[in-house]
């Protein structure tokens, strides 16, 4: 079987520069025919690099080692999740990409999607969030979202003000997820899921007149004339809803239904105006 010709990917993580290469039989000359992964580290002062494995590095003492190696010890990566598989309760962790990873509770939740899936004789669970205790310890099914083709979006919040910028007792920890049901998504029926420090899940309605009913990504800002802490979701339409924390609502967050902002661009006739994330800088909450 002829291998999928040469695709070259980096990436910059922990201070090391990670090099991917798949090859075809016919890659050209010049072109490694290694799939492995080769680990590079970076030396700023030098402008060197420095090669830690993987059969595409270069040689020892050519002229493209340009650093001495360094004593510290390389990154390196392994799988950690395969598709296919099962959790050790016998549950089936699928999937075709991993949408959000995030740290929350102590654990690792990795938000899965089926986006082009062709199951065969697999199980269809629907969109999956998984969990990882801990770094020896195997990865299992939290929740399935049976219908949902993905999570879209997943969060972890710490809220320590309510909407009135009064101090909690304690702060809540909370994890907001959207895994939308496709055939929700003309209803107007805005919809997400919240799990709380305890484990429980429960459903948040956002609003009943959404333009694109599934939330692309979720922020969170601290007002700074209230002092309020307060949660925000983007969706799929452009528009951005706002909600706080109060305890007597599902899920912890009272969510005003209308929107803080439309996209005037939206009429409905193309799915591309949607909002894909938000950030905090100097005190602002952009989108």
């Amino acid at each position: 079987m002829t291998r999928p010709t040469t695709v070259p990917g980096a990436w910059v993580a922990g201070g090391a520069l990670i090099l991917g290469m798949a090859c075809s039989e016919e890659a050209g000359p010049g072109v490694s025919r290694s799939a492995d992964a080769a680990v590079a580290r970076s030396d700023m002062s030098t402008g060197g690099v420095r090669w830690d494995g993987g059969s595409g590095a270069p040689d020892a003492g050519s002229e493209d080692t340009a650093v001495a190696q360094d004593p510290r010890p390389a990154l390196r990566f392994e799988a950690s999740f395969l598709a296919g598989s099962t959790d050790a309760n016998g549950s089936f962790m699928g999937g075709t990409e991993t949408m959000r990873l995030a740290g929350y509770g102590g654990a690792l939740f990795a938000g899965n999607g089926y986006w082009t899936d062709v199951p065969g004789e697999d199980p269809t669970p629907g969109a999956q969030v998984l969990t990882k205790p801990g770094p020896e310890v195997g990865w299992r099914v939290e929740r399935n979202f049976p219908g949902a083709l993905r999570v879209n979006a997943m969060e972890p919040m710490t809220l320590s003000t309510n909407g009135a910028g009064v101090e909690l007792a304690d702060p809540v920890e909370l994890l907001l997820v959207d895994a939308a049901r496709e055939s929700a998504r003309a209803s107007g029926r805005l919809r997400v899921w919240v799990r709380n420090s305890a484990g429980e899940w429960t459903e948040s309605a956002i609003s009943n007149a959404s333009g694109l009913a599934y939330v692309r990504a979720f922020g969170f800002h601290r007002d700074t004339a209230t002092g309020a802490d307060l949660v925000f979701a983007g969706t799929g339409a452009g528009e951005i809803f706002r909600g706080q924390y109060d305890a007597e609502a599902a899920g912890g967050i009272r969510w005003n239904p209308e929107p803080e902002y439309r996209n005037p661009a939206f009429d409905g006739s193309t799915p591309f105006a949607r909002v894909s994330a938000f950030g905090r800088a100097n005190g602002r909450l952009y989108a």
